[in-house]
C-alpha cells in the first residue's frame, strides 16, 4: 500500500515550516474511488497548491522530477525491494521513507544513514524531513557516493538473507 494519504498528512504539517513546499505524486491512477479520496483530503487540509498528482512518469522524465527534489518522500507502508530508494540516492536525493525492509536494507548496504532516513509516524517524518531541508546541499553529494557502493548482487544477498532469517 502506498499510504499516500500519509504523505499528503506530513506535507500539512510541513507548511507550517515550509510554505512553499510541493509535494509530488507519481504514480498511475489504478483506483479512481482512492484517487478521489486523496483529492478530497488536499482540500480538506487546504493544500491545492502544494500537493501535484502528475501520474505515471517513467525513464528521463522521472528521473529529472526526481533528481530536482531536495527530499524523496516513501510513505509506503510495505516496501520490499526499496528500488526507489537506490534510485534517488543515485539522483543525489535524500530520501525519508516509512520503516520496512528495502529501504532498511538499502540504508544498511550504502551506509547512508544521513541519506536515508526512516521512520515509525508522522511527527518523526515531519521532523526527518525538516533536517533533509536544512542540509540538503551537504547531503546531495553523499547520496551520490553511497549509491556506488549499491550492487544489484549486495542487495539481493540481503534480501534472501531476510526471506531465509524469516522463514526459519
Amino acid at each position: 500500500m502506498k499510504n499516500i494519504e500519509e504523505g499528503i498528512k506530513i506535507v500539512s504539517f510541513l507548511k507550517e515550516e515550509i510554505p512553499d513546499i510541493t509535494y509530488r505524486v507519481v504514480g498511475p491512477v489504478n483506483n479512481e474511488s482512492y484517487f478521489n479520496r486523496l483529492r478530497t483530503l488536499v482540500k480538506k487540509l487546504n493544500l491545492e497548491e502544494n500537493i501535484e498528482f502528475l501520474g505515471r512518469k517513467t525513464g528521463k522524465e522521472l528521473n529529472t522530477l526526481v533528481a530536482s527534489s531536495w527530499a524523496f518522500l516513501l510513505p509506503s507502508i510495505y516496501e520490499p525491494a526499496g528500488l526507489v530508494v537506490s534510485e534517488s540516492l543515485a539522483l543525489g536525493t535524500p530520501v525519508v521513507a516509512r520503516r520496512s525492509p528495502g529501504p532498511e536494507t538499502i540504508r544498511d548496504i550504502s551506509e547512508a544513514g544521513e541519506c536515508i532516513r526512516l521512520y515509525e509516524n508522522t511527527q518523526i517524518a515531519v521532523d526527518e524531513v525538516l533536517d533533509v531541508f536544512s542540509r540538503y546541499r551537504k547531503l546531495v553529494k553523499r547520496c551520490k557516493d553511497a549509491a556506488v557502493k549499491l550492487t544489484w548482487k549486495e542487495i539481493v544477498d540481503r534480501i534472501e538473507a531476510i526471506y531465509t532469517d524469516v522463514l526459519r
